[in-house]
This record gives structure tokens, C-alpha cells and sequence, in this order.
């Protein structure tokens, strides 16, 4: 089992490498691979129940992951005004300057920022 799962592995690291001679993206590579690597070790195992225990909560530490970097992703560019596209458009419709608001904004933003950081840490450990 373990060989298939490190061939499977090495393939997949192989399309990622060669995406642009394959035309295949590496994000799609790279779900193919671990959806192809989980199909045979859930093939391979004898204890269909452990497996599906053990996927259970590798997906909920994934998705747990994800949804922390889509929230740094999304929130962290709004710390300074041109992260963000919504923020350049303020910047030309109100006339904001990039310093103004790097002296009178950001701190405040960056405590936001690491105010909702901090909640969303604590909300995975307490719950």
C-alpha cells in the first residue's frame, strides 16, 4: 500500500512540476493527488471504519487551515489602503492619501487585524 500511495505521490509531484508542459494547473494536480492518495489508502486498509475516522479529521484540520488563510488573505490587505482593490478605489473616489492613512489608519486596521486573528485561534482550541 504504501509503495502505490508514494507512487501516486511522486506522479502527482511530477504533473506539478510540468504544468505548463501538461497544461494542467498545479492546484488541480495537487487536489488529484491527495484525493488519489486517500482512495488508496482507503483501498488498501483493512479497517474501512479507522480510515474514515482518520479522513474525518484530516478534513476538519484542513478546512480549519483554509478558512485561517482566506481570513489572513482577505483582512491583510486591508491593513494598508492599496492592498486591497476596494481600497485604491476609496483612495481615488475620496481623495485619501496613502500616508494620511498609514499615519491615522492602520494601526487601528492591524489591531483589527490581529483582534479577529487571535478570536479565530482561540475559537479553533476551545471549541
Amino acid at each position: 500500500m504504501e509503495i502505490f500511495i508514494v507512487a501516486v505521490f511522486i506522479l502527482g509531484y511530477c504533473a506539478i512540476a510540468f504544468e505548463h508542459f501538461i497544461k494542467v494547473n498545479k492546484a488541480a494536480s495537487a487536489l488529484i493527488t491527495g484525493v488519489l492518495c486517500w482512495t488508496v489508502y482507503i483501498l488498501f486498509s483493512s479497517d474501512k471504519v479507522a480510515v474514515s475516522g482518520q479522513l474525518s479529521d484530516h478534513m476538519g484540520q484542513l478546512s480549519g487551515i483554509l478558512f485561517f488563510l482566506s481570513y489572513c488573505a482577505g483582512n491583510g490587505g486591508s491593513i494598508l489602503i492599496i492592498g486591497s482593490a476596494a481600497g485604491v478605489a476609496a483612495m481615488g473616489m475620496e481623495k485619501i492619501h496613502f500616508f494620511w492613512y498609514l499615519r491615522k489608519i492602520t494601526f487601528f486596521a492591524l489591531l483589527g487585524y490581529f483582534a479577529g486573528a487571535l478570536t479565530f485561534i482561540l475559537q479553533q482550541y476551545l471549541f
